[in-house]
């Protein structure tokens, strides 16, 4: 079987020793990548897509990157590992959907330290909103996704669309785990809806600065911004007629 090569490593600063992964979980990080180009390939009809393998040599310029602080040209592709240890760090307790309060914790845990990490100072503080919950429980039901004011990332899609986790200006999310699949929106498992805002994210999204120092509301405790109020809101008035729009479908169709 043809493979491509993969190394996994984690550097701390020029000053200190680098942290070099175990066998164990140099097995677990090949097994977690494969397996998610397994789901990308199926998902998007790939015939080409390749196994991945541990590679020594390229563990060797991992190291030198991480002690020199240097990027050296080569064979290899270099790819950040803030954003993917944040998802992962959200993915580990939000995918088997636990108690709103343990999400919401997980959210918020990795989006600061996305926050912390890339300098963003308008990144706000999610929390659990029953109007999501109410759509999330139409779409499991149906197998349909409808417009309004929400991104939806499935559970199999929390490394290819990372990004829409960390959307600075999402304040409400909620998941919802299927009884039973759902291949026409390519959703297995479960989902999360982010809202309220359904532009996705790009970077224009993102004012720079210290944390905390681009919010509008106000300041929550651990640091990220608050949400704005919901009354009278143009964003909030929409929301609530998709959902009553969305009722009536389900009543009367």
């Amino acid at each position: 079987m043809t493979t491509d090569s993969l190394a996994v490593h984690l550097g701390t600063s020029a000053a200190i020793p680098v942290k070099r992964a175990t066998a164990e979980e140099k097995e677990e990080n090949v097994k977690t990548l494969n397996k998610h180009r397994l789901d990308y390939a199926k998902e998007h009809n790939i015939g080409n897509m390749h196994e991945v393998s541990y590679d020594s040599g390229l563990e060797k310029i991992a190291e030198e990157m991480g002690a020199s602080c240097k990027i050296k040209q080569g064979s290899y592709i270099l790819i950040s590992i803030h954003l993917t240890t944040s998802a992962k760090f959200i993915e580990k307790r939000i995918v088997d959907f636990d108690t709103k309060e343990e999400s919401a914790k997980g959210f918020n845990e990795g989006r600061l330290k996305y926050a912390k990490d890339n300098n963003i100072g308008n990144m706000h503080e999610l929390s659990f909103d029953s109007g999501l919950e109410n759509i999330a429980l139409e779409i499991a039901d149906s197998c349909k996704i409808g417009k309004g004011p929400f991104i939806i990332v499935s559970k199999e899609q929390f490394h290819e669309k990372a990004k829409e986790i960390m959307h600075p200006l999402q304040t409400q999310f909620a998941c919802m785990k299927l009884d039973k699949p759902c291949p026409e929106i390519n959703v297995e498992e479960g989902f999360c809806l982010y809202g309220p805002s359904n532009e996705k994210f790009s970077k224009k999204l993102i004012k720079k600065g210290a944390l905390g120092s681009h919010c509008d509301h106000g300041v929550a405790d651990n640091g990220l911004c608050k949400a704005g109020p919901k009354s009278g809101s143009n964003s909030q008035l929409n929301f609530w007629i998709f959902a009553v729009i969305a009722a009536f479908v389900m009543i009367f169709y």
